[in-house]
């Protein structure tokens, strides 16, 4: 009956500033051997370095602090919008979206919002073939995130 159920997965924080996902769905124990592979099951092509994107130097440039000073103070995962919002505690905020092949390539654009605060397009940074790719930088300038959620339809209300 395990075999039926729906995918059950995990995502870790770790040191080196990479989110990994594992699978630990109850058919991975219960199958016939049991055990065929890890316990939790890593899904290494789902990892997401969260600094990469940080290290474009046009983007570092519209930072208030350094990319090495930046702690992870959130994570979000839309499941059907296949998108993942990751906040720091500066109130930076960098949304992943998974990888979509017939994606064309994009300038990395800069666009201002009323209050000061700074939106990048991110699409055409780098993401080393993994099949998460950063999407949206936004940059509050004044004050940090308090609050997030990210909808299932792919909107992350701040």
């Amino acid at each position: 009956m395990t075999k039926y159920q729906p995918r059950q997965l995990i995502l870790t924080y770790h040191h080196d500033h990479q989110l990994r996902f594992h699978d630990i769905s109850p058919h991975l124990i219960s199958s016939s051997p049991p055990l065929d592979t890890a316990y939790p099951n890593p899904l290494t092509k789902l990892t997401i370095d969260v600094r990469a994107p940080l290290e474009d130097s046009f983007i570092w440039s519209t930072l208030d602090s350094p990319p090495e000073e930046m702690r992870v103070q959130s994570v979000v995962v839309a499941r059907r919008s296949s998108e993942c919002g990751v906040v720091f505690q500066g109130g930076e905020v960098i949304l992943w979206g998974l990888r979509d092949e017939g994606e064309g390539e994009k300038e990395n654009t800069e666009v201002g919002v009323p209050t000061g605060e700074v939106l990048l397009d991110l699409r055409l940074v780098e993401s080393d073939g993994r099949a998460w790719r950063p999407k949206m930088l936004f940059n509050p300038k004044e004050g940090r995130c308090m609050a997030d959620a990210l909808c299932d339809v792919g909107e992350l209300p701040l």
